[in-house]
């Protein structure tokens, strides 16, 4: 496998602390994968290596899961762990834009796909 490809131990944490908060919230919606994926416009293949922790999403797909769920963004990001917000891939500058987004009724709100 190339450089490039390859986890760092902290990447691959971080993509596990994601996966367990994202699939706790789905369960606790009682949604199926392929409920999250309709609401979320998120393909069902996505989430699914999402919630393995196999793969760290991007922090649009994240907040398309999110703001579907209902949810904040900065609730599924681990601020207090610094050692991995630096693997984030995105400034924590630029969370708050992102959090402001969420809404109760989020199903109403999903944000358009570019």
């Amino acid at each position: 496998m190339a450089n490039a490809q390859r986890k760092t131990t902290k990447e691959k944490m971080l993509a596990v602390y994601i996966a367990e908060r994202v699939t706790a919230r789905r369960h606790a919606l009682q949604w199926s994968i392929a409920e999250l994926a309709r609401r979320s416009q998120v393909d069902q293949a996505s989430i699914l290596r999402i919630e393995e922790g196999e793969r760290t999403p991007r922090m649009d797909t994240l907040s398309f899961l999110v703001i579907a769920m209902g949810a904040q963004l900065i609730d599924f990001l681990p601020i207090h762990q610094p050692a991995l917000m630096h693997v984030v891939p995105m400034p924590i500058e630029r969370l708050e834009e992102h959090t402001t987004k969420s809404s109760p009724r989020a199903e109403t709100r999903v944000p358009e796909r570019r």
